[in-house]
Order: C-alpha cells, then structure tokens, then sequence
C-alpha cells in the first residue's frame, strides 16, 4: 500500500509538471461566475427568508483534461476569531443541515461554460472549527456519469459548483448570532478528476483571477493569507464522506 501511494504522489506531480507551462487557475465570485460575479456581498441580516447568497467557484483547465469525470473542491470561511453560530452548519449546531445548498445546476447561470449540463451530482462536508476555532471548511464533489466523461478545452472558464447560504435562523425569535460579522472566503484547491487508469487527476491551488471573496466588508485584515491550503488526495477525500 505505501508503495502504491508513493507511486500515485510521483505520477501526480509528473502531471502537474508537465502542465506546469499552460494557463490554468481557479476562481470563487459572489452571484454570477468570475469575473461576471462580485469579490465582496454585504447583506443587512434583517430577513430569514428571500434570495439565498450564492457563491459560485469556477476553473480554466490546463491542456490533457480529456475524460473529465468531475471536481473536488476544497474552500475554508473565517470569521474573526471565533466562528460565530451563523456560520456553523450541520447536526447539533445552530444553522443546522439545511442553511447550506450545493448545487451544480447552472441552466440558468451564463459566463462560464457548463460541462455538467445537468447532468452532475455531488455533496459537501462542513467541517466547524477546522484547524482552528475562527474555521470552517467545506468539502465538496461533485460527478457527472462515468458515460459523459470528456475533454475540456484549454483556457476556458468553466463552472465548478455554486454554493447557497440561505437566510433562515438569522433575525428574530431562535436567530443565530454573527450575521453582521466580516467574514473571508476562499477557494483553496480544486482536483480536475479522471479515470483511474488515466492517471492524471490534476490539483489547482492558484488563482486564475481571484480565488477569495469577503463577505460585509470589502477588506479585511489578513485574508486571504489567514486561510492555508492543506492539499488532500482523492482517497482521502472520498474517506471523509464514508
């Protein structure tokens, strides 16, 4: 087994060296794709009901994608020093499981190219207190059918995955604190994946345009630098929804 992951880290970087030449990147933009989209949202936190905020993370693939097969994403929200109920989503915890959507529907979204259409299906993990007590990060997948794998073509941005906050819990009777707080989000890393016997699934960590978004301020001290990419491999991450 050791062996068999020494090999798959050397072929993996053997990848991204060999696209090491080509443009590529990834994106995260408030309600639309790129730079269609906005890097900061501000929201008066006066409402528990009405348009969600929508984030929309997205990529530009190098050359050698030729049986994309879907993504793993990874993006990490810092609030403060301490995560604030608003912010913590899952079982037990004041959001709870159903303040968070993941969607990768884009049919009525423009700006990016859509390789899924409509046709991909995924999740995301919320990690509260990740690395530390101001953190959350999300884990997210998404897969199309192993029979529509194909090519992407080089330099194009495409769709990766939409995230929506919604507004329940958030004023009145029952809310969660830390709505007004500054928060920083950023998009850490994206795996382009393909068949295993390709062997070239690719990671991204650099940004194409901007990989961060600030939400109720346009800065904020130390982001996006307060967020470190930690890299995870493909079995790893699967492990996590097990």
């Amino acid at each position: 087994m050791k062996k068999w992951l020494m090999t798959g880290a050397a072929l993996l970087m053997a990848t991204s060296m060999a696209f090491a030449g080509d443009p590529f990147g990834i994106n995260l933009s408030w309600d639309a794709c790129g730079t269609n989209g906005s890097g900061v949202k501000t929201f008066a936190c006066d409402a528990n009901s009405g348009t969600a905020l929508m984030l929309i993370g997205s990529f530009v693939p190098p050359t050698g994608i030729n049986e994309f097969l879907g993504i793993t994403a990874q993006v990490d929200v810092t609030v403060g020093t301490q995560l604030p109920d608003w912010w913590k989503h899952g079982t037990g915890y004041c959001r709870g499981t159903t303040g968070l959507e993941t969607s990768f529907d884009f049919s009525t979204d423009v700006g990016c190219l859509d390789f899924y259409l409509g046709q991909a299906s995924g999740g995301t993990g919320y990690d509260v207190g990740y690395a530390s007590p101001s953190r959350a990060r999300l884990r997210i997948d998404a897969d199309v059918p192993f029979a529509n794998r194909g090519p992407l073509v080089a330099g194009e941005q495409y769709f990766a995955f939409k995230l929506n906050f919604l507004l329940d819990k958030t004023t009145g009777s029952g809310a969660c604190t830390g709505c007004l707080n500054e928060a920083c989000i950023v998009f850490n890393s994206l795996t382009l994946r393909q068949p295993a016997e390709v062997l070239n699934d690719f990671v991204m960590t650099t940004e194409e345009d901007q990989n961060w978004v600030t939400y109720q301020s346009v800065s904020i001290l130390d982001c996006p630098s307060n967020t470190p990419t930690r890299n995870r491999t493909w079995g790893q991450v699967k492990s996590l929804y097990r």
